[in-house]
């Protein structure tokens, strides 16, 4: 299958809709055909010679509500919730989604001040000095300051910190009772209250641009001090979507992965996470779609790949049965792709390995783990762990060690 290319600055097809069509529904009738199974079709080692298509096993494509129109909780109900993505959004609007459903923690604190070197709780005059020895040894502090959590008397001693030439500010958080009672300690700033649960706190943050993008996105449970994290690496992030699916319930955060390599190919990873209102991640599932062609860029991959976050259209839980299941639904031009998710994702995510030449004209035979892949350039999908790379002629051998959730560049 040759894969699309810019032209103009937009996507075209080297082949007609139907054969695109057709190879994708190949890949996901393969894809359930192992998994029913029960073949985990993430295989060990394989060489990427056109596409690649992966499900999480806990993900599968279903017709139980095709063709039904969704119902999903959000601002606009009639809305695909692709659109809310925040690259989408701010290329339309101008802006940033606006996330309705959060309030911003309030620098007009009322049950506490910092006298000096001290801070004083206002209910009882407590006086407690400022944390002098709390940041790591190596690094500068900043001044600290005072947040309040809305609708409640929660006070937030905020550290900041940093370190010479690192990109981005640190910080270390205390939460007191308005009678001084230290309740919990986070390594992380919390931006952000739910309005309808000031119990559960959401840091949203967004730093870098371009090649050093990163998304992160923590919520930090009151009751039990528990904090979950979603984040995608530095410079290998795509879109990202945040939303709350009910009125008294679920978050939706959907993150993309965006691998690389000019003259080799792309792969978008699609991350889909369900967090309840206290939270626990209750669902989760995975996408990886690979393509191996000189010609693709990775302006252009999110077009290409049918399963781009922006394209995911409806999402809702499946309740009738008490089965936990949640009903997706990606949506691209031509046509639909309803799938099934069923509680957590326990798969090991596969890892994506290009793989270069040092030297344009190599034609080498390579061999990965005794394995023989041939010439370079090439894509390699294999499980996480540390490989061995040789070639054949010269006898050079070269240990490497690859990710998952990572963009792994290897030059030999």
């Amino acid at each position: 299958m040759n894969n699309p290319y810019p032209k103009n600055n937009q996507p075209i097809r080297l082949r007609s809709r139907y054969v695109v069509q057709a190879l994708i529904a190949l890949f996901s009738a393969i894809a359930m055909f192992l998994l029913f199974k029960g073949v985990i079709f993430a295989q060990t080692f394989q060489v990427i010679n056109d596409e690649w298509l992966w499900f999480s096993s806990n993900l599968q494509r279903t017709n139980l509500f095709a063709g039904t129109k969704s119902n999903n909780s959000i601002e606009h109900q009639d809305s695909r919730l692709g659109n809310f993505t925040y690259d989408k959004y701010f290329e339309q609007k101008g802006q940033p989604p606006a996330y309705n459903f959060l309030q911003l923690l309030t620098k007009d604190v009322r049950g506490a001040r910092i006298d000096g070197k001290d801070i004083v709780f206002l209910k009882t005059g407590l006086r407690l000095a400022l944390k002098t020895d709390l940041v790591p040894s190596g690094a500068d502090q900043a001044l600290p300051y005072l947040l309040e959590i809305p609708n409640t008397k929660i006070v937030c001693v905020v550290y900041p910190y940093y370190f010479y030439g690192c990109k981005e500010n640190k910080h270390l958080v205390e939460l007191y009772s308005e009678d001084g009672d230290l309740l919990h300690l986070f390594d992380s700033l919390p931006t952000h209250a739910v309005k309808k649960n000031p119990n559960l706190l959401i840091s949203l943050n967004r730093s870098g641009c371009c090649d050093s993008l990163k998304w992160s996105i923590r919520f930090y449970n009151l009751s039990n001090g528990k904090v979950s994290k979603y984040e995608c690496p530095e410079g290998a992030c795509g879109d990202m979507l945040f939303l709350k699916l009910e009125k008294e319930g679920s978050f939706l955060v959907g993150l993309e992965l965006i691998g690389f390599l000019s003259g080799v190919g792309a792969f978008l990873q699609t991350n889909i996470y369900i967090i309840n209102d206290n939270g626990s991640l209750i669902a989760s599932g995975k996408i990886i779609h690979a393509f191996r062609s000189p010609l693709i860029h990775k302006n252009n991959i999110r077009d290409i790949s049918p399963f781009s976050i922006t394209k995911l259209s409806s999402l809702k839980p499946i309740t009738n049965n008490g089965s936990g299941m949640w009903f997706l639904e990606f949506q691209d031009k031509e046509f639909k792709t309803p799938l099934l998710l069923r509680g957590n994702n326990k798969d090991k995510t596969p890892a994506v390995v290009f793989l270069m030449p040092k030297e344009d004209d190599s034609k080498e035979i390579i061999e990965f783990n005794n394995k023989e892949i041939g010439p370079l350039p090439t894509i390699v999908i294999c499980e996480p762990g540390n490989y061995e790379i040789s070639g054949r002629k010269s006898k050079m051998m070269k240990r490497i060690k690859v990710q998952s959730e990572a963009i792994n560049k290897i030059f030999f």
